[in-house]
């Protein structure tokens, strides 16, 4: 706490001493040297806007810490500048000082001539105050504690309105050093960008931030309007609300003008309007106490840091009013012979406050009074009425609403009645049930709106003769409710009723049972293709199918070998085991794939798929093979096909009492000579298409 007094004592001082003596920097560097023992630094950052006209760019800145605003007085300001073309590359390598002599405030003697010059120039006024007033209170002390505090205060609100008055009129700002106009013809097609500066390095002790700005030349003349403002009616007043976006409404001031006929305005503030656009609120808003009842028009214009006055915001409109609700009254709600409803209530007058008249509403819940019985006011002086229709034995929820003459209301009370019922409600009708393959059970009945139905509890057994459990812990209000199945449940079918409960908590009889077929929720397993069989222009093939109850039929599948679509081929009873497709064409590689179908038409996973290759069909084969033994030798001879032009024949040997390849020979010859002597041989000739006929064998 000693140190961080000792800061704010050391910050004070050094204010003090800018205020007091002006001093030279070389003396505040002395000043500082002799306190560093506390390491605290005075800091702050200019800010900058930059305003396109046609003949010129005007700069307009300032300081946010009063001290450094003082030091930047003494030393001056720098200004430079470098500009862009139209592919964003410098017109000059560096940027260029605009200004050959820093800025600074005018003198105080050129204060004075301006300010003679122009009396009612009230910012020029406050702008000399500022720089030159005498302060109220004398130097004081080191020790002087709340001396230094105040004229420290002192200081920062001549410093904040020195500001003010920059901004609010363009010689002012000249005047402070806070202002510059660059003339220079600006170029729509090109960008501007400035930095702004404290002309002098400063001691250490102090720290500025460079100010920096970029401008499209395609901006200038650009002139904007306040947005998004509105008003707001309230009671004896009507608020302008101008939304505090940081964005567009940037305005230093603003201008509010009234009119009673919308289109003659009278301005309603005699200096403009300034918000402390640091805080965080959601909206800046003006007040003006207006007449109730009375229909008023606004419009708003902007002042900017340039002194620019900007466009009007569309015009407003808005109408103050009574606001405050009035008195609740109190309700009292009897049973007359059983039939119907009798209300009264009290209700408190205020003068300020007249009674317009009476609402009567009801409803079945007490936060669902939507029940109006009267369509238009009840007379203000009225504090009875009548339902005639209750429905006692549902019971109802009462209020009654005072509304005065600015539309304002307040409710009384809310009561209940009803009449005393044993008699239980019929039992529920047309209860229905399906489950989808996901488990959800899906249940809905008949509505009855003859007994007085406050809602439905539903029932369930896993067995139809056995007892069945409620499922709803609340009542269920709809004729219609879901359910989930319990998977660890393998009963084929599960049970539901429902009992219907009044007003009065009667319960029905149970309903009658609806039964709801349990899903399939696993997958029936594959069947397994175990034997097959090509022949000519055939497929033949048999499966095992897996053991399933619920198993209805088995569909056969196929595909050609390169596509990713399964056609249905057949379905066959589960009885039948095999299937011959004749529908093949020759020279074409098929897969094959069996799955069952279920009760519940959902298909089991396919078996692994079979792969054939069709050989060809067409009767083009060799023809008379016939084989000779010479010289222990087995020679063979054949009739070249009549049609195609063969590419090769392959040779079959008997072994092991079966035909297999043996040896091939080129498509030219006829012939063929086996140094092995064999008992019998087989012919196949493959054509140039690849298309393989049938086998040819020897006798």
């Amino acid at each position: 706490m000693k140190a961080i007094a000792i800061k704010k004592t050391i910050r004070i001082l050094f204010i003090s001493s800018l205020i007091y003596l002006l001093s030279p920097i070389s003396l505040l560097a002395q000043t500082a040297t002799e306190q560093d023992s506390v390491e605290e630094k005075i800091t702050g950052t200019i800010f900058l806007k930059v305003k396109a006209y046609a003949d010129k760019l005007v700069l307009r800145w300032g300081i946010d810490n009063s001290a450094l605003w003082l030091v930047s007085n003494e030393v001056g300001i720098g200004i430079d500048r470098i500009i862009l073309d139209e592919q964003n590359k410098p017109l000059l390598n560096s940027w260029t000082r605009i200004n050959t002599i820093p800025i600074k405030p005018y003198s105080e003697e050129i204060f004075r001539q301006k300010v003679l010059a122009d009396t009612s120039n009230h910012a020029l006024l406050i702008a000399a105050e500022a720089l030159f007033g005498s302060p109220s209170i004398a130097s004081p002390s080191v020790e002087d504690q709340e001396g230094l505090e105040n004229a420290s205060l002192e200081f920062e609100n001549k410093y904040t309105l020195a500001m003010l008055a920059a901004d609010m009129d363009p010689l002012a700002a000249d005047a402070l050093g806070m202002r510059y106009s660059d003339a220079i013809e600006v170029n729509g097609n090109y960008k501007y960008a400035y930095r702004v500066y404290v002309d002098t390095l400063l001691p250490e002790i102090f720290e500025i931030d460079t100010a920096f700005y970029l401008l499209p030349g395609g901006m200038k003349d650009e002139i904007y309007s306040p947005r998004n403002v509105k008003t707001v009616g309230k009671d004896g007043a009507i608020h302008i609300q101008i939304p505090n976006d940081r964005f567009y409404n940037t305005f230093s001031s603003y201008n509010v003008e009234r009119s009673e006929d919308g289109k003659h305005f009278a301005r309603l503030n005699n200096i403009p309007i300034v918000f402390n656009q640091l805080e965080d609120a959601e909206h800046f808003i003006y007040i003006d106490s207006v007449e109730n009842y009375r229909k008023y028009y606004y419009r708003v214009n902007g002042v900017d840091a340039f002194a620019d006055t900007s466009y009007y915001a569309p015009t407003m409109s808005s109408i103050a009013k009574q606001q405050t609700a009035p008195p609740s009254g109190f309700l009292t709600a009897v049973v007359e012979q059983g039939k119907k409803t009798h209300l009264s209530w009290t209700q408190d007058l205020y003068e300020d406050r007249p009674i317009a008249g009476f609402i009567v509403r009801k409803g079945v819940q007490m936060d669902q009074l939507d029940d109006y019985l009267t369509t238009a006011l009840l007379p203000a002086n009225q504090r009875e009425f009548v339902d005639e229709k209750p429905n006692l034995v549902e019971g109802a929820y009462y209020q009654v609403l005072a509304v005065d003459t600015a539309g304002n209301y307040s409710g009384t009370n809310v009561q209940y009645v009803f009449a005393y019922d044993s008699i239980p409600p019929l039992s529920p009708s047309g209860l229905r049930g399906v489950a989808d393959t996901t488990g959800k059970v899906t249940l809905s009945w008949n509505l009855n709106d003859s007994d007085n139905i406050q809602g439905y509890r539903v029932f369930m057994s896993n067995q139809k003769n056995g007892s069945f459990s409620p499922i709803t812990s609340d009542f269920v209000r709809d004729t219609v409710f879901i359910d989930s199945l319990d998977r660890s449940v393998l009963n084929k079918e599960i049970y539901y009723r429902i009992v219907a409960v009044d007003g009065n908590s009667n319960h029905s009889d149970f309903s009658e049972i609806v039964t709801v077929l349990r899903p399939k929720m696993v997958m029936t397993p594959a069947p397994v293709i175990e034997n097959y069989q090509v022949s000519q222009g055939k497929v033949s093939f048999s499966w095992v199918l897996p053991p399933a109850k619920d198993s209805k039929k088995t569909e056969v599948l196929r595909r050609l070998a390169n596509d990713t679509t399964w056609i249905t081929l057949a379905q066959v009873p589960l009885t039948t085991l095999n299937h011959t497709d004749s529908t093949v064409f020759s020279s074409q590689t098929y897969e094959y794939a069996v799955r069952v179908i279920d009760e519940n038409n959902k298909a089991s996973e396919i078996s692994f798929p079979l792969q054939v290759f069709v050989y060809s069909t067409e009767n083009n084969a060799p023809q008379n093979l016939i084989v000779k033994v010479e010289n222990e030798q087995s020679i063979l001879s054949w009739t070249v096909p009549e049609k195609g032009e063969v590419d090769y024949y392959i040779i079959y040997k008997e072994e092991n009492n079966n035909l297999v390849q043996y040896d091939s020979v080129d498509g030219n010859q006829n012939s063929y000579s086996d140094r092995n002597f064999g008992k019998k041989y087989g012919l196949k000739a493959v054509f140039k298409n690849q298309i393989m006929s049938i086998m040819l064998s020897s006798q």
